[in-house]
C-alpha cells in the first residue's frame, strides 16, 4: 500500500521527482519482490535487507528541511547499506535462489544510482 501512493502522491504532486527508473519501475518491482517475499515464505530474511532503506530516511529528512540535508552522509549511508550490506546478506543467504535472484536484479541499479552520485558530489 505504501509502494503504491508513493506512486501516486509522486504522480499527483511531485512528479518532477518520480523520474522512471527511481520512481515508477523502482517502486514496481519493489513491490513485486514483496510479493514474491511472502509467497515464498522467505520475509523474515527479506526484513534484513529493510537496513537499506536508512538512506531513504536520510534524504526524506533533507527534503523536509534544507537544514539536515547532508549528501556525503547519504551517500556514505547508500554505498554502505545498499551495495556492501546487500553483497554481504546476498552471500550468507546465497542458499536461498530468490535472494540471489532478486539481488542480482536490484544491485546494479543501486551501483548505477551510486555511480551517479559519485561523479555529482565527489568532485
Amino acid at each position: 500500500a505504501y509502494l503504491i501512493s508513493d506512486c501516486v502522491i509522486g504522480a499527483l504532486n511531485y512528479h518532477h521527482y518520480m523520474k522512471p527508473l527511481s520512481g515508477y519501475t523502482h517502486h514496481i518491482v519493489y513491490i513485486f519482490i514483496n510479493i514474491l517475499a511472502l509467497i515464498t515464505n522467505i520475509y523474515p530474511f527479506f526484513i534484513l535487507f529493510l537496513l537499506a532503506e536508512l538512506p531513504t530516511v536520510l534524504l526524506s529528512v533533507g527534503s523536509y528541511n534544507k537544514r539536515y540535508r547532508k549528501d556525503k552522509t547519504f551517500g556514505v549511508t547508500f554505498f554502505l547499506t545498499r551495495i556492501l550490506y546487500q553483497v554481504f546478506l546476498t552471500y550468507k543467504l546465497r542458499h536461498h535462489w530468490i535472494i540471489v535472484l532478486c539481488s542480482l536484479i536490484v544491485l546494479p541499479v543501486h551501483i548505477n544510482w551510486f555511480y551517479n552520485w559519485m561523479k555529482k558530489y565527489a568532485k
